[in-house]
């Protein structure tokens, strides 16, 4: 068993081992994180599966969404594209109806959307989403909170501008993109963006 894997099967332990109350929609998304991170997607999707059923009877509107774009996430790793689309969508429909929670943002659902629909090859769509998304995360002072997950995010768009045709504004978003990396040097990325599988 990888060494990751052993952490998280301790970690779901210690949770189980810990919880004197019956597990909370929070509870077991932050499980099917830890999951998702440890590249377990199975069970990370059986537990926001858990979160999202959770959330749904007791009201949580919030945890609902989360749950639902959790899902999707999961799905898509597992190569199951309908069900990652289903699931990425209703998490798009339900986060815009919501105010913004901690970390949990309308801006992550369209921009991971958009990835996995790169991932399809369905360039169109995904800039479509990058387009939505972009003004959105300058509105969360990204740039300063993480200037270089920010150029990586730039990155990605760039290339997506470049496959629409869109030259100049790739061109811009390419020069922005490298002003970050050479002020920013030496400091790393919080945020890295992953891909999904081709399916």
């Amino acid at each position: 068993m990888k060494r990751s894997a052993i952490a998280v099967c301790l970690a779901a332990m210690a949770f189980l081992a810990s919880c004197a109350h019956t597990p909370s929609a929070l509870d077991l998304n932050d499980l099917g994180n830890r999951y998702y991170h440890a590249g377990q997607y199975e069970k990370a999707l059986g537990n926001y599966h858990h979160a999202l059923d959770l959330a749904a009877k007791s009201g949580d509107a919030q945890y609902e969404a989360i749950a639902m774009f959790g899902m999707a996430r999961a799905n898509a790793q597992l190569c199951h594209p309908s069900e990652a689309e289903k699931w990425f969508t209703r998490s798009i429909e339900a986060r815009r109806k919501l105010p913004n929670l901690n970390e949990a943002y309308l801006t992550q659902n369209l921009l991971e959307y958009g990835r996995f629909l790169r991932s399809q090859s369905r360039r169109s769509e995904a800039v479509a989403m990058f387009d939505q998304a972009m003004p959105m995360l300058q509105k969360l002072n990204i740039e300063l909170r993480d200037p270089k997950g920010y150029a990586l995010v730039l990155k990605e768009y760039e290339k997506l501008l470049q496959s629409a045709g869109r030259e100049n504004e790739a061109k811009s978003i390419a020069e922005k993109a490298s002003v970050l990396e050479s002020q920013y040097h030496g400091i790393d990325p919080k945020f890295i963006p992953e891909g999904y599988p081709k399916c």
